[in-house]
């Protein structure tokens, strides 16, 4: 009874390292896009959904599922450049931000949503993913398709991890994240960093919009609830904190995953809402992030 127990509870846990491995990847850019630039880009999640499509696209002209993963990522690292020194900047040139920059990532939001259904329509799609099989160990059932994700992702971690700290590039992004006006006049490009951030912050949605493509299937609708989740992700691992955006991407997902598996799907929304509605109780700035200098 034991066992069977541990073994059902250790199977959500899986289950929950793949979800949260989905919402890490797409939590890490737009950690960043917010976080640092204080671009509240809610057309994150669209972006996420054209990648799904630009895959599923690439494998229906015979491209290998790989080759259109990439073109997955050239298609939306190029998109999140564009919205950026299209829309973002100049706004935020304009106004400072606030308000306008959200209402800007609405506009942006709808029209990326309606120009999917548009063109492809609001049926779902499905894309076969190249890696099949499961194994079984110790009654859990390891599927070697989400394997390979939760896999992929720890290395992507470990990428931006080295892009960060040990680059000019991460260090210049740091210095941008404390103060920006400050690290501008001392010689840091703060244009050139921000198209850098876009390009990798929206690579890495279309890498999970391609994943969850291959394991959920797509649909113009996709974007919304992982964006939403990714913006409570942002805030409950702290603003601009790589590691808050992983610690909480890999928190949400197995809480949810677990909450699921012993109650409903339904609490796993009730559950995310929760946890960010405590946390800015408890502590506002974040568990990684830290207070703001008064």
């Amino acid at each position: 009874m034991v066992a069977e127990t541990l073994s059902y509870l250790f199977q959500l846990v899986f289950n929950g390292m793949v979800n949260g491995s989905l919402y890490v990847l797409i939590a890490l850019g737009l950690t960043l896009m917010f976080g640092v630039f204080g671009i509240p880009n809610f057309a994150h999640g669209q972006v996420y959904m054209i990648g799904a499509y630009v895959t599923w696209l690439a494998a229906g002209i015979g491209a290998s599922f790989w080759l259109a993963v990439l073109a997955a990522v050239l298609t939306t690292a190029a998109l999140g450049v564009a919205m950026d020194r299209a829309t973002y900047a100049p706004v935020k040139a304009r106004t400072g931000g606030g308000i306008s920059l959200l209402l800007v990532a609405f506009a942006l939001y709808e029209l990326l949503g309606g120009t999917a259904e548009l063109l492809w329509g609001p049926t779902g799609r499905s894309i076969q993913f190249p890696i099949t099989g499961r194994a079984e160990v110790f009654g859990l059932v390891l599927t070697y398709d989400r394997i390979f994700i939760i896999v992929s992702t720890l290395l992507f971690i470990l990428g931006i991890h080295l892009l960060v700290q040990r680059t000019k590039f991460g260090k210049a992004l740091r210095a941008l994240s404390q103060d920006e006006e400050k690290a501008t006049t001392l010689g840091i490009n703060s244009t050139r960093i921000s198209v850098m951030t876009f390009a990798i912050g929206s690579g890495l949605a279309g890498v999970a919009g391609a994943f969850i493509g291959a394991i959920y299937g797509l649909n113009p609708y996709m974007g919304l609830e992982p964006v939403l989740k990714a913006f409570v992700i942002v805030v409950v691992g702290g603003m601009g904190s790589v590691v808050g955006a992983i610690f909480g991407g890999y928190l949400l997902g197995i809480g949810e995953a677990i909450t699921t598996g012993y109650l409903q799907s339904e609490f796993s929304t009730v559950l995310t809402f929760a946890l960010l509605y405590v946390l800015l109780l408890v502590r506002p700035h974040g568990i990684f992030g830290e207070p703001e200098e008064r």
